[in-house]
C-alpha cells in the first residue's frame, strides 16, 4: 500500500515493517545507509518497476485471495499502527481478516481495533526466477526478508499468524500461514531500537559498510574537498590498521585480476573455435558473440538539433516559431540524466606500507608462479 505523507512523518523516527530487513541485513534492495538517508535528507531511490506493479497489483490479489480463502466481506485495510508500548515500531498489514463482517469502519486505524482480528495477510507478487525461495505452498517457507517483515507486523498488531498470499508471475498463486515467533521479534525489535537511538535521534550516520550505497551516500555528503584540511591518524589506531589493509588489499586485487585475465586468455585461446574446455573440474564455455554496432544517440541528437534548428529559423516570425524554439530550448534538460560523479581514492604510500606490499607482491608472485608453499610469516 502506498504511504500518504502523514504516514510518511510518523516513519520518520521510527521503523515499519517493510524496513525492518533492511536493519536486519536481509534486504536485496536496500542498506541501513540508504534507509537513514530516506528518513532524514530525504533522499530516495528510484522504487523501481517492480516496486510500482506491486502497489498496483495489491488491489486485485488482496481480491483473489478474499474469493480464494471465502473472506469478501470480512477483509479489511488498514493504516500505519503503532505498537502500544514501542512507539518506534509501526506496521501497515496489507490486509486484516475478521471473524465477522466489519460494518462499522472500512479502516483500521488503531492498533486496539484489532482485538478480535483473526489475522494479517501480506499480500506478494514475484516471478518464477525467484520461486526457487518459496517452500511448498501451506507451510511457513517464505524468504527471509518477507519472514521479518510478517514478524514484525504481528508484533506490532498482536495478532499471532499471517497468510502471506503471493502470485507467481501469472501462473500460480498460493498462500502460505506463517506463526508468530516471539523471541525473532524480540531480536528484531533490539535491533530497531538500536537503530532509532543511535542512528536516527543523534542524526549520525551508521558505520560503513561494503555497499555501493554507502559510497554514494559519502560522495554526496563530502563531494568536494577542502584542500587545506588533512585528517592525521595515530599510528596503530584502528583507522591506521584500515587504511594499511586498505594498501594490502589495493595490490592484491590488482594482482589477481590481472592473473586472472591471464588465466582467462589462456582458457579462450585453448578453446578456440571451440564452445568449451572439459575435464575433472566440469565444463568452462566460452559464451560470445559477433561485433555489432550501435547508435550514438547523443551525437544523433545534436545533429537533428541543428538541424531542426535550422528549419525553425526558416519559419516567419510568429506564435508557431515561438512555440518550437521553446520546445527545443528544453528538449535538452528535460531528458538530462545526473552523470556519475568522479570518486577514486589515490595513495601515495608511506615506506612501511611500501614494504608490507612488496612482501605481498612477492607472496602473489609465488601464487602465480604455482607456488602453494607457505611459510610461518605467510
Amino acid at each position: 500500500m502506498a504511504l500518504t505523507k502523514k504516514q510518511e512523518e510518523l516513519r520518520r523516527f521510527a521503523v515499519g515493517a517493510s524496513e525492518i530487513a533492511v536493519l536486519a541485513g536481509l534486504s536485496r534492495w536496500r542498506t541501513p545507509i540508504a534507509l537513514w538517508e530516506a528518513k532524514l535528507a530525504g533522499h530516495r531511490d528510484d522504487a523501481g518497476v517492480p516496486a510500482e506493479l506491486g502497489v498496483l497489483l495489491e488491489e486485485p490479489l488482496a481480491k483473489l485471495y478474499a474469493k480464494r480463502t471465502g473472506t469478501e466481506k470480512r477483509l479489511v485495510k488498514c493504516a500505519s499502527l503503532v505498537h502500544p508500548e514501542k512507539s518506534f515500531a509501526l506496521a501497515t498489514p496489507d490486509r486484516v481478516v475478521f471473524p465477522v463482517p466489519r460494518v462499522s469502519r472500512a479502516l483500521v486505524h488503531d492498533v486496539a481495533e484489532l482485538r478480535d482480528a483473526e489475522r494479517n495477510v501480506q499480500i506478494k507478487s514475484t516471478s518464477w526466477r525467484l520461486a526457487h525461495e518459496w517452500g511448498e505452498p501451506g507451510t511457513d517457507a517464505v524468504p527471509e526478508e518477507y519472514l521479518v517483515q510478517v514478524q514484525w507486523e504481528m508484533g506490532v498488531t498482536g495478532l499471532r499468524l499471517t497468510d502471506v498470499a503471493v502470485l507467481f508471475d501469472k501462473d500460480r498463486f498460493d498462500v502460505y500461514p506463517v506463526p508468530f515467533n516471539e523471541q525473532l521479534w524480540l531480536g528484531l525489535l533490539e535491533i530497531a531500537e538500536q537503530f532509532v537511538v543511535d542512528y536516527l535521534l543523534t542524526g549520525k550516520p551508521p558505520p560503513p559498510d561494503a555497499s555501493t550505497k554507502y559510497a554514494e551516500y559519502l560522495t554526496r555528503a563530502y563531494g568536494t574537498a577542502d584542500k587545506s584540511k588533512k585528517v592525521a591518524v595515530d599510528g596503530g589506531s584502528e583507522l591506521a590498521v584500515a587504511v594499511g589493509r586498505y594498501a594490502l588489499l589495493s595490490t592484491a586485487q590488482k594482482r589477481l585480476k590481472a592473473h586472472k585475465e591471464l588465466l582467462s586468455n589462456k582458457i579462450k585461446a585453448a578453446i578456440g573455435e571451440g564452445y568449451s574446455l572439459t575435464g575433472d573440474f566440469g565444463e568452462v564455455k566460452w559464451l560470445r558473440k559477433p561485433p555489432s554496432t550501435t547508435t550514438d544517440f547523443q551525437k544523433a541528437f545534436l545533429e537533428l538539433k541543428s538541424t531542426v534548428l535550422l528549419a525553425v529559423q526558416t519559419l516567419p516570425a510568429g506564435d508557431a516559431r515561438k512555440a518550437l524554439e521553446a520546445t527545443l530550448q528544453g528538449l535538452e534538460q528535460r531528458h538530462r540524466k545526473a552523470a556519475r560523479r568522479y570518486d577514486q581514492l589515490r595513495p601515495d604510500w608511506a615506506a612501511g606500507v611500501v614494504q608490507d606490499v612488496e612482501e605481498l607482491e612477492l607472496k602473489l608472485a609465488r601464487i602465480e608462479a604455482g607456488d602453494t608453499t607457505t611459510t610461518e610469516e605467510d
